[in-house]
């Protein structure tokens, strides 16, 4: 082509992409306006390619100033997150994303603002109460467990206390599992107490339990009437009990838990259960004559705790004229008589004598 053809056309395209307005939809600039066989010419070409890297260029620096200031903008936000925690909030890997808060785990975690678990306080105590709890755990167990263990295997049943041979004493039964079926000797001829009274008689399984020190043994002693009082017949009186060493007051029900349960003691040490006053009418205060149990005039079991020491039972009705015996009954919780640790021992309950006219 001829060079001023050449230059006539060039200045006819630069007069038309100075005064023309992009109207395509495939971009922006006045090169989108340029179609047709135009694009088949070499210098086209050039001015096209000088344009687009123009173009180019400009685009990516409007976006390294779009990033630059959304970096300013993040740095702003980057340091306030940072002057809460930064990418590590309170011992925790990263902040956002929701993997790790507060160290590995917020609440229980191995670590806990910080990073680092301090030392926990008391963990003394809390192994004790774990201990506690286990070993709570473990004698709940054995009373539900039908088998004997072995630590509390008594070794000195299997010896009948003759050897040697004792002059006047008796050969005692023996056994190496500590009586577990001792009342199945007996079955079916006679029924287990299995919590109950049963007048004809009853095989009962139940140990006797916690048996108190020799210096927490019980004693009691009749505050009124005392031994050979005189008092008048048929008016309403307190019987009066002493009690040391017994906690008195705890009873529980005679028809269904009757010696359903061992002996236990309080924090004292002392047996706990309840006393009981029974007045029996005899001939006269030097009667010789066993009296018969099964027949008496009063009997009360003293349901409230002993105050100073002191156990009432309330005669609502006083006595007929006569002679009279009062005595005592101490018994554990379960009604069973108490138990102490010495076979040498005052008695655990009193009796008096008096006279009603």
């Amino acid at each position: 082509m001829h060079p001023r053809s050449i230059a006539v056309l060039f200045s006819l395209i630069v007069a038309l992409c100075s005064s023309a307005t992009p109207i395509t939809p495939r971009g922006t600039g006045c090169l989108d306006c340029i179609d047709g066989d135009f694009h088949d010419s070499e210098l086209a070409r050039g001015i096209i390619s000088a344009r687009q890297n123009q173009n180019e260029k400009k685009k990516q620096g409007g976006q390294q100033n779009k990033k630059k200031g959304g970096q300013k903008k993040g740095g702003k936000q980057g340091k306030g997150r940072k002057q809460q925690g930064g990418k590590k909030q309170q011992g925790g890997k990263k902040q956002q994303g929701g993997k790790k808060q507060q160290g590995k785990k917020q609440q229980g975690g191995k670590k806990q603002q910080g990073g680092k678990q301090p030392p926990k306080a008391g963990n003394g105590q809390n192994q004790s109460k774990g201990n506690n709890n286990a070993a709570t755990q473990t004698n709940q167990d054995a009373q539900k467990s039908l088998t004997l263990e072995k630590d509390v295997i008594c070794n000195n049943f299997a010896d009948n206390g003759q050897n040697p041979p004792v002059a006047g004493q008796t050969a005692s039964q023996t056994t190496t599992n500590n009586w577990i079926n001792f009342c199945k000797l007996t079955l079916p001829g006679v029924k287990l107490t299995n919590g109950q009274q049963i007048r004809e008689g009853s095989c009962n399984p139940t140990p006797m339990g916690l048996i108190p020190s020799a210096d927490k043994m019980p004693s009691a002693k009749f505050n009124f009437p005392k031994n050979t009082d005189v008092i008048n017949a048929n008016v309403p009186f307190n019987a009066s009990l002493n009690i040391r060493n017994f906690e008195t007051g705890l009873f529980t029900n005679a028809q269904k838990t009757y010696f359903s349960a061992p002996q236990t003691l309080n924090k004292k040490g002392e047996i706990r259960g309840h006393t009981h006053i029974v007045m029996e009418k005899i001939q006269s205060l030097d009667q010789i004559l066993p009296t018969d149990p099964t027949k008496f005039f009063f009997f009360k079991g003293v349901d409230s705790a002993a105050e100073n020491g002191e156990a009432i039972a309330f005669v609502s009705t006083g006595v007929p004229v006569g002679f009279y015996r009062m005595c005592s009954i101490n018994t554990s919780t379960n009604h069973a008589p108490v138990v102490g640790p010495i076979a040498q021992h005052g008695s655990f309950d009193d009796c008096v004598y008096f006279t009603a006219k």
